[in-house]
Parts: C-alpha cells; sequence; structure tokens
C-alpha cells in the first residue's frame, strides 16, 4: 500500500519563468510525474489554485502559469486572443519537456482549455473544465446578441480593444471572432 501526505507543504513551490510565443511566462510548479497544467480564471492568477496544487503535487507534476497579462508574467499590449494563449500553453508543454499534459481550466482558463481540445487535441490527457463556456456557444450567444458583442469586444480582441470606448458598429455579419480561431496548434 502507498501512503500519500495529505498534503504537500507550500513551501515546496518552486516559482520559474518561461519564455514561449514571444512572451515570459511566470509559473509555479510542484511534485513529480505526468504533467497537470492548471489554468485560472478572469482576474485570478496561479494563487487561484493555491489548496489544489499540493494536493495534485503528491502524483503529479503540477504547472500553474499566470496567462499572458496576469500578474508575474509578460503583459503585451496584444495577444489575449484565444488562438495566442492558446499558443502560449503548447509552448509551455513542450518547453518543460512533455508532449501531452492533464489540462484543468477554471472561468476563462476554461474556456482556453476548451479552445486548446478543439485545435490541439494531441496534447491532451485528459481535460477538465470548470465553469468554462465552450468557444463555440459563446460564439453563438455573441453573434445572436448585439450588445454583448459590444461589451465582450475588448475581450476579443476585437478593433480598438486597448482603447476605451470602442465598440463595434450593430453591423456584424461576417464578423471574423477571433476566439474561435482553429489555426496556430504547433
Amino acid at each position: 500500500m502507498v501512503f500519500y501526505p495529505l498534503s504537500i507543504p507550500a513551501s515546496s513551490w518552486k516559482h520559474e519563468f518561461i519564455q514561449t510565443n514571444q512572451v515570459r511566462l511566470h509559473y509555479v510548479t510542484q511534485g513529480e510525474g505526468e504533467l497537470v497544467v492548471l489554468l485560472h480564471g478572469f482576474f485570478e492568477f496561479w494563487y487561484s489554485w493555491r489548496h489544489q496544487i499540493p494536493a495534485l503535487a503528491r502524483r503529479y507534476k503540477v504547472v500553474v502559469p499566470d496567462l499572458r497579462g496576469y500578474n508575474d508574467s509578460d503583459k503585451p499590449g496584444k495577444g489575449h486572443d484565444l488562438t495566442t494563449l492558446g499558443q502560449d500553453i503548447v509552448g509551455l508543454i513542450q518547453g518543460l519537456g512533455y508532449q501531452k499534459a492533464h489540462i484543468v481550466g477554471h472561468g476563462w482558463g476554461g474556456t482556453l482549455a476548451w479552445h486548446l481540445a478543439q485545435t490541439c487535441p494531441q496534447i491532451f490527457r485528459r481535460l477538465v473544465v470548470l465553469s468554462g463556456v465552450h468557444p463555440q456557444q459563446w460564439q453563438r450567444a455573441l453573434l445572436e446578441n448585439v450588445g454583448m458583442l459590444r461589451r465582450t469586444w475588448p475581450f476579443l480582441g476585437g478593433p480598438g480593444a486597448l482603447s476605451p470606448g470602442m465598440a463595434p458598429s450593430a453591423d456584424i455579419a461576417g464578423v471574423d471572432c477571433p476566439l474561435v480561431s482553429v489555426s496556430g496548434c504547433t
């Protein structure tokens, strides 16, 4: 019988950085074994997973990045769409010497995990999504509701996304929403 302690102390967390996809990502890691990547939600950072890290680290190598634009990771003025964020995570996994990972996402991280599952299924051992809307469902909702599209536009990387007051016109026919782009998996 194998005995696992109830937790591994937080003092054994390691804060590290990796350069990938033209961005420097901060991540916390703990444990050894198969890779588990935990993706945080909107307005969160790695610390939101602090209670899960030690428990998972008993059996896995846990890596919890600060997504691009959050906490100690680089904050470029562009590249906050799902395709670019997905490339960041693929680069993280490969940069750590892994080809596959168990990927767990919460909120925005869950939506990112769904997107990765659609575009880069070969990197997955398992997918777990907590409170994350499927990208196709979100696109459908946005295209059916112009008010929602206007309020969400900055998060979709639309024109003027970083300029206050900029929003798309009411004519959304033919909008190429970067949210569900399926290109870019390496």
